[in-house]
């Protein structure tokens, strides 16, 4: 008797482990992951609520910075654009006082639903006019991007220089109906001209000329004491025996 008792206690409790089992893998399992799934929606629902906020705020500043971009670009046809690049690089010449180089536009058409006229340029000058010419790509509300340069020296003193580029310049894109009404469109001088950029800035990289062999650190003299010249010179030792 108190066998089948122990049977009966031994099935029950097996029968309530398979129950308990099967009910976690098909109902508490399944419930939990949704429960989690559901709250990372929510927690990323919140976020984008939140964006979507700071958005709006920024709004007339997110739209109004596209729209002088948009005033800055060069023309969607890459002909013009070539065109537009080629005449703000001669501009950039005639005021720096450079002499011209080399001038190789490219078309690029990138992944991301925007093209680029890409271009590599060399000039030659001194000093002076090589930073002249930086300063006026980087003054330039043109939407161009100087993305690398390297100045080499052409003679021994430092005084002719060589700079070669690689210009990209930002190509219109196509018009989208929803950017169209936005107010009012600022100027191009209003727009990508960094009113912080100094000349003075720049001159000093003119006043350091790397490239001038006898160029000096700072140094100064008139806190040193002066030393006078040293006196080079020689003795004799010994006798000199002039003889058989």
């Amino acid at each position: 008797m108190e066998t089948k008792n122990r049977e009966k206690l031994l099935l029950i409790a097996t029968g309530a482990c398979v129950v308990l089992w099967l009910l976690n893998l098909f109902v508490i399992s399944p419930l939990t992951a949704s429960w989690k799934n559901r709250s990372k929606q929510i927690d990323d629902l919140r976020k984008s609520i939140a964006d979507g906020h700071v958005l709006v705020r920024r709004q007339d500043s997110i739209l109004g910075r596209w729209s002088r971009m948009n005033t800055n670009a060069l023309a969607s046809t890459p002909t013009v654009a070539e065109r537009q690049l080629f005449e703000a690089f001669n501009h950039w010449v005639g005021e720096s006082g450079v002499t011209q180089g080399s001038f190789k536009p490219q078309l690029k058409e990138t992944d991301d639903g925007y093209s680029t006229e890409d271009c590599r340029a060399d000039v030659t000058g001194t000093i002076q006019s090589i930073v002249r010419f930086l300063y006026d790509v980087e003054k330039d509300p043109m939407a161009v991007r100087l993305q690398g340069l390297e100045i080499t020296s052409r003679d021994d003193t430092g005084k002719q220089l060589s700079l070669g580029m690689d210009l990209s310049g930002l190509l219109q894109p196509p018009p989208d109906p929803l950017l169209l009404d936005i107010g009012a469109v600022a100027s191009a001088e209003e727009t990508n001209s960094n009113p912080a950029l100094s000349w003075t800035n720049f001159q000093t990289l003119a006043e350091k000329n790397i490239f001038d062999p006898s160029r000096t650190g700072r140094i100064r003299f008139n806190n040193l004491a002066r030393r006078p010249p040293p006196v080079l010179f020689f003795t004799f030792g010994g006798t000199i025996e002039d003889g058989p």
